[in-house]
């Protein structure tokens, strides 16, 4: 993603260029749609209208989302950006709704529209200028990682259809005298509101705490396990606070037998590659694990299988055993994928019967884990 200075003028510069241009937008397709009587160009002129309120709250979101951390709020306000997003899809709704009465209301009522060459004309030419808009807009969106103005792009791409199905009215309702006018509208409305959901959909996902994209997770899990004496690794969060903002932790496992102070400056040059090469502020725990004990890998081969018996999902990790006279504890971290459904306690009473099978001196003690990325 673009540095904050030259991220912040780009987002400014696409967000002025959409007001603009879907300012313009409204004035001649409201004043076509009022002069002729028709209700999907009226209805197109307010999907521009909720397209430059977009922009505007695009531009004030950004600008607020900017505001240097504080004691209330010490992770920042990135995440403005998103609530900016959601404001902008319940806009894109309202306007869609209304839009809807107003259509049924002309296929209620029907009343003829009055298309002239300049009014046509005016409208296919509105498309290539969205089209570039869209184009443009969702450029900018992608290059600077703005919800809002990835959405905002989408919106105006889909515009271009929403004015092709006016023109489509206006040619219906003038040359072949069919009372489509309404009907059309109302699929404008409806395809409205459609985009107020789709936008609703993409910024409630990171206010909701959505998992962080793959591509990041593995050049994090890279940079660790390219440290020396790293084995493996678990139990890592990602914390989105806005675009371009993300806090993390995880657990690095290395050898229990490893020079500490090795293995601890190796792990500071992996949080330092994170924070500097992708943009993370992480923090990564160290957990020792037994490697060359006989007694505790062929455990830990046994638990493994077992617990993939019960759902292939399932995986360990923490792995340790107490050995004592009467029994053998088993002591690890159980990690349960979201589409597995069981309860802990139902697992963990399957695994302790299928352990016990095995040796009636096993004896569980488990900590369930869910996977965050």
């Amino acid at each position: 993603m673009l540095k904050n200075g030259t991220r912040e003028k780009h987002v400014i510069q696409g967000s002025l260029v959409g007001l603009a241009a879907n300012f313009l937008l409204f004035l001649v397709k409201f004043f076509i749609g009022t002069v002729s009587g028709s209700v999907a160009v009226v209805a197109d002129s307010f999907n521009n209208l909720s397209d430059m309120g977009s922009s505007a709250v695009t531009l004030v979101g950004f600008k607020m989302a900017g505001k240097p951390s504080d004691e209330q709020h010490p992770f920042g306000h990135g995440r403005i950006e998103y609530i900016s997003g959601l404001v902008v899809s319940f806009i894109v709704l309202f306007l869609g709704l209304e839009l809807v009465l107003d259509a049924a209301g002309k296929i209620l009522h029907p009343a003829p529209v009055q298309f002239s060459v300049l009014t046509f004309s005016l409208l296919c030419l509105s498309m290539p200028v969205k089209l570039g808009l869209g184009l443009y807009t969702r450029h900018i969106g992608k290059k600077t990682a703005s919800p809002a103005l990835q959405a905002a792009g989408r919106d105006s791409l889909n515009d271009v259809l929403v004015t092709l199905s006016t023109v489509i009215s206006a040619v219906l309702s003038t040359a072949c005298k069919l009372p489509a006018d309404g009907y059309i509208g109302l699929a404008v409305s409806v395809f409205v509101i459609f985009s107020g959901i789709s936008i609703l959909r993409n910024t409630t996902g990171p206010l909701l705490g959505q998992a962080p994209p793959r591509e990041m997770v593995g050049e994090i899990e890279k940079r660790i396990l390219d440290c020396p004496g790293v084995t493996g690794i678990h139990d890592m969060i990602v914390h989105n606070y806005g675009p371009g903002r993300f806090i993390a932790s995880a657990h690095a496992e290395v050898r229990a037998d490893c020079d500490i102070l090795k293995i601890h400056d190796a792990i500071d040059l992996a949080e330092r590659r994170v924070t500097e090469e992708l943009g993370v502020l992480i923090t990564i725990h160290l957990d020792p694990i037994a490697t060359d004990d006989a007694l505790t890998n062929k455990l830990r081969d046994m638990v493994e299988t077992q617990v993939r018996h019960i759902d292939p999902g399932l995986s360990i990790h923490d792995f340790r055993i107490v050995c004592g006279d009467t029994h053998t504890n088993l002591i690890f971290d159980l990690t349960v994928p979201h589409a597995l459904k069981l309860a802990d306690g139902v697992i963990k009473e399957e695994l302790d019967a299928r352990l016990r099978q095995q040796n009636p001196s096993y004896f569980t003690v488990i900590t369930f884990d869910r996977n965050y990325i």
